[in-house]
C-alpha cells in the first residue's frame, strides 16, 4: 500500500510540477518561446537529441502500432507513446538504524527535447520501438543514474503501475517504477 500511495503522490507531483512550469514559462519574458520556436524548428530538420529514434507509439489504448514512429514525429504531432517513470528511494546503508530513506531525482540535460533543463522527479524515458516497458526501465536507470538493477542484488525494481497522461504536448502511456537503491550516493551518475 505505501509503494502505490507513493507512486500515486509521485504522479501527482510530477503533474503539478509540470504545470507550474508551464505558467512559469507562460509569464517568461519570451525566452521559452524563442527555446520552443528553436525546438519546433529542430524537430522538423530532424536534428533535435535522438530526433531519428525510432519509439513505441501506441493507439490511445495503449496497443502499439505496428512500425513505431521516429521521436520527431511523435514530439511535433503529440501522438501517443509509451515511457517509464523511475522513483528512486536510496537507502543509506552507514545509517545504523536504516531509517534514513531519501528520494533521488535528477536535472535534465538541456538538450532534451521536453521539459529541457528541468529538475525531474522521476528518472526514465521514452520506450524504444520493440522494447518493453521493463528492458526501457532497467536500460534507463541504468544510463541516466548509474543504478544496476539487472545483475546487481543489492539494487531492486519493483513494477508499480501503468498510467496515461496527456497534455496540450505529451500523451503518453507511463510504467511507474521504483528502485531501491543502496549504493554510495557518490557512484551515482549525475
Amino acid at each position: 500500500k505505501d509503494f502505490i500511495l507513493f507512486g500515486v503522490t509521485a504522479v501527482v507531483y510530477t503533474s503539478i510540477l509540470l504545470s507550474k512550469q508551464k505558467q512559469q514559462s507562460d509569464n517568461g519574458t519570451g525566452t521559452s518561446m524563442l527555446q520552443e520556436q528553436k525546438l519546433q524548428k529542430s524537430l522538423k530538420e530532424g536534428t533535435s537529441l535522438d530526433a531519428k529514434e525510432r519509439i513505441c507509439a501506441v493507439d490511445e489504448h495503449n496497443v502499439p502500432l505496428p512500425n513505431g514512429c521516429l521521436r520527431s514525429e511523435m514530439r511535433l504531432h503529440n501522438l501517443w507513446h509509451r515511457a517509464t517513470y523511475i522513483i528512486v528511494r536510496h537507502i543509506d546503508e552507514n545509517d545504523k538504524d536504516k531509517n534514513d530513506v531519501y528520494l533521488l531525482v535528477q536535472k535534465r540535460s538541456k538538450l532534451k527535447d521536453y521539459c529541457p533543463g528541468k529538475l525531474d522527479p522521476t528518472p526514465g524515458g521514452v520506450v524504444g520501438f520493440g522494447e518493453s516497458y521493463q528492458e526501457n526501465a532497467q536500460r534507463e536507470i541504468m544510463e541516466e543514474m548509474g543504478i544496476d538493477v539487472v545483475s546487481s542484488n543489492r539494487n531492486t525494481m519493483t513494477r508499480l503501475f501503468t498510467f496515461s497522461y496527456q497534455d496540450e504536448k505529451v500523451k503518453c502511456w507511463g510504467d511507474l517504477y521504483e528502485v531501491i537503491y543502496r549504493g554510495s550516493i557518490d557512484n551515482i551518475v549525475i
